[in-house]
C-alpha cells in the first residue's frame, strides 16, 4: 500500500540522517608528535572521502588501524567503528558487522563510551538492512541503555526511532508507537524538524 512504502522510504530516509549525523561526530586521537598529528589526518580524510570514493576512506581507516592502540586507543576505536560503516555503505553487512563488533570489544576494554553507542546503533542498522529485526532490536536496546549512560539525549531518541523501527516490522505495533513517541519528545526540540517529520509518517 502506499502508506507502507511512505514509511519504508521514510525508515530508509532516517537510517541514512542517522548515519550522516555519526560521520559528522568527530572522535580525536590523544597522542603526541607528529603520529597524533598524522592520525588525525587520516581521520579527516577518512571522514571528507566517504561519500565520494568509499574505498580511499577504508584505506586511510585501515592506515589508523597500523598504529598502536595502546596508545592512540581513540583512534584505534574510531577506525574500527569506520570501517564498520563503510562496508555497510558498500552493502557488505557481514564484513560490517565484524567490524562493529570489534569495535564495541576494543571500546568497552578501554571504556571509550561515545564509540560503543555508535557502535552498536551502527550495528542495529545493519542488521534491520539485513531484514534481521529481532537482532536490529536487540542492538538497538544496548545503543539506548549506553546512551542513557552517557546522557546523550539524541542518541536516545536516534536509538528509540530504530527501536521503534524494528518492533514495526515485527508487527508490535503498540510497542513500536511508544518508542515513536519517545524519539518524537527529543527531536521535537532539534532544528532541522526533519528527524520529526519521519517520525509522523511513521504513525
Amino acid at each position: 500500500t502506499q502508506k507502507w512504502k511512505r514509511l519504508i522510504n521514510s525508515i530508509h530516509l532516517m537510517i541514512r540522517f542517522i548515519i550522516f549525523l555519526l560521520v559528522l561526530s568527530p572522535v580525536y586521537a590523544v597522542g603526541s608528535d607528529e603520529d597524533a598529528k598524522r592520525l588525525d589526518e587520516l581521520e579527516q580524510l577518512a571522514r571528507t572521502s566517504y561519500r565520494t570514493q568509499i574505498d580511499s576512506s577504508i584505506y586511510y581507516a585501515r592506515e589508523i588501524t597500523k598504529y598502536d592502540s595502546n596508545v592512540y586507543d581513540t583512534s584505534y576505536a574510531f577506525a574500527l567503528n569506520w570501517l564498520g560503516i563503510c562496508y555497510m555503505n558498500k552493502g557488505l553487512s557481514d564484513s560490517a558487522n565484524m567490524w562493529y563488533e570489534k569495535a564495541i570489544d576494543f571500546a568497552q576494554r578501554r571504556s571509550i563510551f561515545d564509540i560503543i553507542n555508535k557502535a552498536y546503533l551502527n550495528r542495529s542498522i545493519n542488521y534491520f538492512g539485513q531484514g534481521d529485526y529481532q537482532k536490529a532490536l536487540e542492538q538497538s536496546f544496548n545503543a539506548l541503555e549506553n546512551f542513557h549512560k552517557t546522557g546523550d539525549t539524541i542518541g536516545e531518541a536516534h536509538a528509540s526511532y530504530n527501536i521503534a523501527n524494528a518492533f514495526n516490522r515485527l508487527e508490535r505495533y503498540e510497542e513500536a508507537k511508544e518508542y515513536y513517541h519517545k524519539a518524537e519528545k527529543t527531536y521535537q526540540n532539534l532544528n532541522p524538524k526533519w528527524s520529526l517529520a519521519n517520525v509522523y509518517n511513521a504513525l
